[in-house]
């Protein structure tokens, strides 16, 4: 039996700078509860990518929306996700 997912809804995102932005919906300590929860956000009209990051030295990895033009375009699309995935906390950050 597979032990049950450690989940991390608020670690300090990161800024890169670059102008374009992503929603960052959630992240969790395991890379194959991440990977499932990619393929079951899939299947529910959320697409996301894997990002691995590291949070007070522990590698965390993290299911995130990128690729908006705006600030505002990933806000919406962050609130959407929230709604459709029953999320309690999801955060915005230029890519």
């Amino acid at each position: 039996k597979k032990p049950k997912p450690e989940v991390e809804e608020t670690a300090e995102p990161e800024n890169s700078g670059k102008g374009r932005w992503g929603a960052n919906l959630v992240s969790f300590r395991q890379d194959w509860y991440a990977k499932s929860k990619a393929e079951e956000f899939a299947q529910r009209g959320i697409s996301v990518v894997i990002v691995p990051v590291e949070v007070k030295g522990e590698t965390w990895y993290r299911l995130r929306a990128g690729g908006f033009a705006n600030r505002t375009e990933a806000n919406n699309y962050a609130a959407k996700a929230k709604r459709t995935l029953n999320l309690t906390s999801v955060w915005v950050t230029p890519d």
